[in-house]
């Protein structure tokens, strides 16, 4: 699959203009700044540009980008937030099903065998938010394009065999109580069974910041944003990243990255809440539909849909039982000398185990059949 992620800023340059230009603001959990003045998330040192985005940057957030190196930011002045390199993350064990997840899943496995309806609840905290070059604002009273983005995600999941549940609750204005409000909604969404809550953003940032070519068209990606301030934040994070590696796994480029800023966004309310940021106000409200579908397509693998993660439990539990039953009956042949004999030894093996485990039963069918020859005439 060919994937080419567009070009961001020159560290350098905009480094210069932020600095001669900007002002210092105060700034409070779920802020955002001023559509044209995003913050830039650079490399202590060396200017590098990790991160553009519209959130509002604080010390000790982290972003994890696309190629999965792991960033914290370690000040801030003005519109620039310094950050350093972490660690790499491995998201190979957030999908894979080996020993360990087996013999965690076992204890669930009725659960995971599509007992459990999977019902997705799609909301948006922001719902004026809009796309510049399609909508023509990117603010819309009443409901802006975002609206529109939600709906077509909802309609993807659908069509994934997964129910979407598409809140179009107006929350307006565009205000710090705003999460205030969306909480109602996500609330209800719970009362309605979901098992999942997206709640759908667009960034305010540069359109190349949030632009890849995947499979030759131009698609807006999606950035996963976790509250640090939530006491449910490793459940989500785990999420994330979850969604992030079956992303990365069918379509390399189509997430941006995780930011873990500060705050809660709503994510103390349930284990599985995540907001996702779908291009930004100078992408087309089409590139963000396009990456709205393909991301609508690997959910299915993370909640354990159509071959998701419960089929993958039941593969690895019955390769489990083959490999199980062969190194059983190679044993068996290596220690009589012949598959006649082991076949013996496995008849009389459970010949005892199974007279043993059936003879209550055996017992207490015999003692019924003398208790009603006994009742009958004689």
């Amino acid at each position: 699959m060919a994937v080419r992620t567009i070009e961001l800023v020159s560290g350098g340059a905009i480094i210069a203009l932020l600095l001669a230009t900007a002002a210092a603001r105060p700034a409070s959990a779920h802020d955002e700044r001023p559509l044209e003045s995003p913050f830039h998330v650079v490399m202590e040192g060396t200017g590098e540009v990790i991160m553009v985005t519209g959130h509002v940057v604080h010390p000790g957030d982290e972003f994890q980008s696309a190629d999965n190196r792991l960033y914290q930011v370690v000040r801030v002045e003005r519109d620039l937030a310094y950050a350093v390199f972490l660690r790499e993350i491995d998201l190979a064990p957030y999908l894979e099903v080996g020993w360990p997840p087996l013999l965690r899943a076992v204890p669930a496995l009725a659960g995971l065998g599509g007992n459990r309806e999977e019902k997705i609840g799609i909301f948006h905290t922001h719902t004026a938010e809009s796309f510049i070059p399609t909508d023509g604002k990117a603010s819309i009273k009443g409901g802006g394009g975002i609206i529109e983005v939600g709906r077509t995600f909802a309609e993807a999941l659908e069509r994934e065999g997964i129910n979407a549940v598409h809140d179009r609750t107006i929350h307006e204005p565009h205000d710090a109580a705003a999460y205030q409000r969306s909480r109602r909604t996500a609330t209800d969404l719970m009362r309605r069974g979901v098992t999942m809550l997206l709640d759908v953003h667009r960034d305010a940032a540069p359109a190349h910041a949030y632009q890849a070519q995947i499979d030759g068209e131009t698609v807006a990606q999606v950035m996963i944003v976790v509250g640090r301030q939530n006491p449910l934040r490793d459940r989500n994070l785990a999420w994330a990243r979850r969604l992030k590696a079956a992303a990365d796994r069918a379509h390399p480029g189509l997430i941006r990255g995780i930011f873990m800023g500060r705050g809660s966004y709503n994510q103390d309310l349930k284990g599985r809440k995540l907001l996702l940021e779908m291009g930004s106000h100078r992408t087309t409200r089409d590139q963000a539909e396009r990456g709205a579908v393909l991301l609508a397509g690997v959910i299915p693998a993370v909640v354990g849909v159509g071959g998701g993660e419960a089929a993958a439990v039941w593969r690895a539990l019955g390769l489990v039982l083959a490999l199980t039953f062969a190194g059983t009956a190679t044993y068996l042949y290596l220690a009589t000398g012949s598959w006649p004999a082991a076949a013996a030894k496995v008849r009389e093996f459970a010949g005892r185990e199974f007279g043993d485990l059936l003879r209550p039963i055996r017992e207490r069918r015999g003692n019924w059949r003398g208790r009603r020859g006994g009742d009958g005439p004689g």
